[in-house]
């Protein structure tokens, strides 16, 4: 168990040096928008595809259009955010790792956080009811 607690705690270290190489993330996604217009004549012609960046989450929906110039930094920017994201997932799952094997130890000394919170129900209960 020590050897894999001394593993996680290298990989944390790892994921946080590759989460701040990333450099500017953004969360969403690109999409292309056309719109169509009908010429005097009476033609049906489609204006040059428009790039588009949405977000949506709990907090609120944003859209935005995107000049042709910026699409390439905006794409970079988006796939750091895909990178961010996965390294963010991984890093809860160790974080939770750590913590339950820290808790579930049979000494409870070690099971205490940095915070001095103490871990699980300790307290012993009276048998009087009142």
């Amino acid at each position: 168990m020590k050897k894999n607690t001394v593993e996680n705690e290298k990989r944390l270290n790892e994921i946080r040096k590759e989460m701040a190489a990333l450099g500017p993330v953004l969360f969403g996604d690109m999409s292309a928008k056309t719109q169509s217009y009908t010429k005097v004549d009476g033609t049906v012609s489609r204006q040059k595809a428009q790039s588009l960046f949405r977000f949506a989450k709990t907090g609120g929906k944003m859209t935005r259009r995107i000049p042709a110039e910026a699409e390439k930094a905006v794409k970079a920017m988006i796939a750091n955010g895909k990178k961010y994201t996965a390294l963010r997932e991984e890093h809860e799952r160790i974080l939770t790792a750590l913590a339950l094997e820290g808790a579930l130890k049979k000494t409870p000394a070690r099971a205490i956080p940095a915070d001095g919170e103490p871990v699980g129900g300790g307290q012993r209960r009276s048998s009087k009811s009142s």
